[in-house]
């Protein structure tokens, strides 16, 4: 199995992971009431703000050294989990002391119980977080394709469960934490399996090949945990300044769409060689790749974009029941940085070993986002951290990007974007959103799922037709499909 396909399977997994945790929001916010629903979203953004900092990004430093070292794949394992359980009992115990103190800062009473068996799932994933990468190293990819969906699928399942037989946010942690532990151990059975068997070392050693993995992956795991921390701003201060049933309401808006993470992430697998050659100067010119992979992501994350907001009421509502409809303006003012998601820095970046750069964007961003949010919140209500986090992406985070991606390129932005095909993407995709918006809703007394149904559909079929009669356009799905045909080794038609 080639290395795009088994990053497309990663990447598939960890949409199934972010559409997984989708749709347990979407679940718990109808079985739970909005203060339970709110404790659950408070122990899970603690620990989404805590996973980075507590795995220090051990889990993908795996990537790196079992291709390197397969013969010590389980001395590799072994060092990874030793250094990611230490980690996980610190933060169970830091949970536990201040818990309490969480749940008075975000006047939540709910939240200290919820928060502290929580933790307990937070510990079980650690080691869970192990098999993606260790598994994709040893390249058995479809391995990871039966796992993940059926951890996730037990997750779902025990979670929401939990959460309907007692009605509150403390059983959903319950069926999270025993839902975590089982996939821990039947993943790591799993790559265990298919790891060779080496006699065992000296425990004396262990130190020394634990800082090994993290002199490699800490760089990476503070950029990582930087970013985290910025596009999790909003919700803390909203959490801190606002009652629970006010950031029910707001985190039910604050999500990005699971779909575009698969698109930039399996983009990225593709163009990362290209670029890495390019910037050692052994491969031809990346540039045209960049410009023309910015183009085709566009084919589908500004219709996606276009179709979300003008149907961002029923949407939310089909998704959380009508009771989170207040949601909606967040979820709005969310899909804004979607179509700046067209265009992939991470690969430009890695290639031309930029980490440092990334981390200095992403502490700026950090402290831009937090003073930003606390002002806004203030004079705007809550809305104002979504518009916060949105404002520093737009005029500091893509700014910033640009500015480095042009200058490693030396090029000029208007080489590496083409504004034209843009354009002509964008022109179709408003006149399809404006069809739909004004069919879907022309569609009186009808559900949120009958305005998606017939919106979708009418979207759907205008923007084939524009895509169609547009050369632009069509050159570029027509160019897509050929490109797929002949990585599947099949002649392109016509």
């Amino acid at each position: 199995m080639n290395k795009t396909t088994s990053v497309l399977i990663l990447c598939l997994s960890r949409m199934a992971t972010t559409a997984v945790v989708l749709l347990i929001a979407a679940l718990l916010s109808r079985l739970l009431d909005e203060v339970q629903y709110a404790a659950y979203q408070q122990a899970f953004l603690v620990y989404t703000i805590a996973l980075p900092l507590i795995g220090a990004g051990l889990p993908n430093a795996l990537l790196y050294f079992i291709p390197i070292f397969p013969e010590r794949t389980r001395q590799l394992l072994k060092d990874n989990l030793l250094a990611l359980s230490g980690a996980g009992v610190l933060f169970v115990l830091a949970s536990m002391l201040f818990a309490d103190l969480l749940g008075r800062q975000f006047s939540n009473p709910a939240l200290p119980a919820t928060l502290r068996v929580f933790s307990l799932y937070g510990f079980a994933m650690l080691f869970a977080m192990v098999v993606p990468p260790a598994l994709v190293a040893l390249k058995k990819a479809p391995s990871l394709g039966i796992y993940q969906p059926v951890s996730r699928l037990g997750l779902l399942v025990l979670s929401t469960g939990a959460a309907a037989w007692t009605g509150t946010a403390f059983g959903a942690a319950v069926g999270s934490a025993v839902a975590g532990a089982l996939a821990a151990v039947w993943g790591l059975r799993i790559v265990l399996r298919h790891a060779p068997t080496l006699a065992e070392r000296d425990p004396r050693d262990y130190w020394p090949r634990i800082r090994e993995q993290l002199v490699y992956c800490v760089p990476i795991a503070i950029g990582g945990l930087l970013d985290t921390l910025m596009l999790a701003t909003d919700k803390f201060v909203v959490s801190a300044m606002s009652q629970p049933e006010v950031f029910a309401v707001y985190v039910n808006g604050a999500f990005e769409v699971p779909l575009i993470a698969i698109i930039t992430s399996q983009a990225a697998a593709i163009l990362q060689p290209e670029i890495g050659a390019y910037a050692a100067g052994k491969g031809r010119d990346a540039r045209p790749a960049f410009r023309r992979a910015a183009s085709l992501s566009a084919l589908v994350i500004f219709p996606a974009t276009a179709l979300l907001f003008v149907h961002a009421e029923s949407v939310v509502v089909f998704l959380f029941s009508e009771r989170y409809a207040e949601s909606a303006p967040i979820f709005s003012v969310y899909l804004l940085i979607l179509p700046f998601r067209i265009v992939l820095f991470g690969p430009v970046f890695a290639a031309y070993g930029a980490g440092r750069l990334i981390v200095y964007r992403a502490a700026i961003g950090l402290a831009l986002n937090a003073v930003l949010t606390v002002v806004l919140v203030k004079a705007m209500g809550p809305i104002g951290a979504a518009w916060s986090t949105v404002t520093v992406m737009l005029l500091f985070v893509f700014p910033f990007c640009w500015v480095v991606t042009c200058r490693l390129f030396s090029a000029r932005i208007g080489t590496l974007i083409d504004f034209r095909q843009l354009g002509w993407i964008a022109t179709a995709t408003t006149v399809a959103g404006l069809v739909s918006f004004a069919v879907g809703h022309g569609i009186a007394g009808s559900g949120a799922f009958a305005h998606l149904a017939v919106g979708s559909s009418v979207f759907a079929a205008v923007l084939a037709g524009l895509y169609l009669m547009i050369p632009t356009t069509r050159g570029l799905c027509l160019g897509a499909v050929r490109a797929i045909q002949l990585k599947r080794g099949k002649p392109p038609a016509g």
